[in-house]
């Protein structure tokens, strides 16, 4: 027999390398293939441009130095005590809403009426008496024969008692001046103006001053 020429043989051989070649790599379990990880874009922060038109936190909105301590009934800022503008009982306005929504006007009181010209007599007709009450022991013998009956009396109790009715007359000036309780003033130097009579009545110009007086402080006047 006739042998075949080697060459050949050596092609075929090289030829079923090359084909086991792409098998033994397409053979490959696919767990050892890794990917890789995939990154996303980091997000950007835009920071504001002028930091100083930050308000801090608590500070007033219209004062930012200032500490805020009430916040406005109407949009909520939050104000200092001297952006406050108090609006009622328990409301709180800033200066935008205030004067924006300005509070209604009320009508002015009514002047206050005070019985002044009973007061100016009352308090002449106290200081009188008072003053008479201080001299009664000079003129005691001129009051006994217009009242007999204080020879019975010491001079140092007539004396006492001008007193309290002078003091007592000008307290009751006093409560003349104000309002509402001018008729209890009243009340008091109409009864001691007369009881000063006993003691001189403040050279009796007293006593008229105070029956006056009296009269003009009930009527308010």
């Amino acid at each position: 027999m006739a042998k075949k020429p080697p060459h050949r043989i050596e092609e075929s051989d090289h030829d079923e390398s090359e084909d086991e070649q792409p098998q033994s790599m397409n053979s490959l379990p696919d767990e050892e293939v890794v990917s890789q990880p995939t990154t996303k874009p980091l997000p950007q922060v835009t920071l504001p441009k002028r930091l100083g038109s930050l308000r801090p936190i608590g500070s007033c909105f219209y004062h930012q130095n200032l500490q805020a301590v009430y916040t406005c009934s109407r949009c909520g800022r939050s104000i200092c005590r001297t952006c406050s503008k108090p609006r009622g009982a328990d409301m709180v306005f800033c200066l935008e809403c205030d004067a924006k929504f300005p509070s209604p006007t009320t009508q002015s009181a009514l002047p206050v009426q005070r019985a002044v010209m009973g007061f100016v007599f009352s308090l002449v007709a106290g200081a009188l008496i008072f003053v008479n009450s201080l001299l009664v022991k000079f003129y005691q013998g001129q009051l006994e024969q217009l009242f007999p009956w204080l020879s019975s009396f010491d001079p140092l109790f007539l004396m006492f008692l001008g007193v309290i009715c002078g003091i007592l007359v000008l307290f009751g000036a006093i409560i003349t001046y104000y309002p509402t309780i001018e008729v209890m003033g009243a009340s008091l130097v109409l009864i001691f103006s007369l009881l000063s009579v006993l003691i001189g009545g403040g050279f009796i110009v007293g006593v008229v001053s105070g029956v006056v007086g009296g009269a003009l402080a009930i009527s308010k006047k």
